[in-house]
């Protein structure tokens, strides 16, 4: 419950449509940049800031980035972002934190040392931009949303057979990564700016697939009981998701021309 409450408080939200809001924070941007160029062995990242990746770092700033990218690519980078071993927890501490990083429960201090290492040169060379970045894409997503929420919010609740979110649900934007969600220890939604296929409307469309993770627990259990009586194949309520999501999204485009 205080770990939920220090989502909400931690850091302002750039905006919030239909009680999603959107954050571009610092810490978790730079976990998933780490994570990225752990994966990639330091080099250069896709990227907003086009230069080598180290170039224009200060020797201090090389060595604690690359001390950081070392500590990520041994504990970690081998870690789904997602499904990874105490990564949900990870990530919910680093969107909590403010300005300053300390060890706790989830961050030890092995962890905390790494990203406080690789700070200074991702908050010189990269952060802007990739705040930047963010920021653009909020907005240009948020404003669609708006457009199309009070048509689609209602709908994707009939079909699931549960409220839509009472309080605010939480959607982190970072530049690297990709989508997906936690359900625990919060709902929590990641969402990357600097992937081409979540830019416009099929962000848009995403950022409702996402958060609808939280909403399918009705309709999974449907879909496992009619697969067990014999009545559908499938029990697939993934592919059961993207098709509602997508097509009430589609259908909430096209009226509006």
């Amino acid at each position: 419950m205080v770990l939920a409450l220090m989502l909400v408080l931690a850091t302002p939200p750039v905006t919030e449509v239909a009680n999603l809001q959107f954050h571009s924070a610092f810490w978790p941007n730079l976990h998933h940049t780490l994570h990225a160029a752990a994966l990639r062995g330091g080099k250069q990242l896709d990227s907003p800031v086009t230069t080598p990746l180290t170039a224009s770092m200060t020797d201090i700033e090389r060595r604690g980035w690359e001390a950081a990218v070392a500590y990520y690519a041994r504990e970690i980078s081998p870690k789904d972002l997602r499904a990874g071993a105490r990564m949900a927890e990870i990530n919910d501490a680093l969107s909590a934190s403010g300005e300053v990083l300390r060890p706790n429960a989830v961050l030890t201090a092995d962890h905390v040392a790494a990203l406080q290492a690789a700070a200074p040169a991702y908050r010189r060379v990269l952060w802007p931009e990739h705040d930047k970045a963010n920021r653009a894409w909020i907005r240009d997503v948020a404003r669609r949303l708006e457009q199309i929420a009070p048509a689609v919010v209602p709908r994707l609740s009939r079909v699931y057979a549960t409220p839509w979110f009472a309080k605010p649900v939480r959607i982190d934007i970072t530049y690297h990564g990709r989508a997906y969600t936690y359900l625990y220890p919060s709902v929590h939604s990641m969402l990357a700016s600097g992937a081409p296929a979540y830019a416009g409307w099929a962000g848009a469309e995403m950022v409702l697939h996402e958060v609808s993770h939280a909403l399918v627990d009705t309709l999974s259990a449907e879909i496992d009981r009619q697969a067990a009586a014999g009545t559908r194949d499938s029990r697939d309520w993934h592919l059961a998701l993207f098709y509602m999501v997508g097509e009430i999204t589609r259908q909430a485009i096209a009226q509006r021309g």
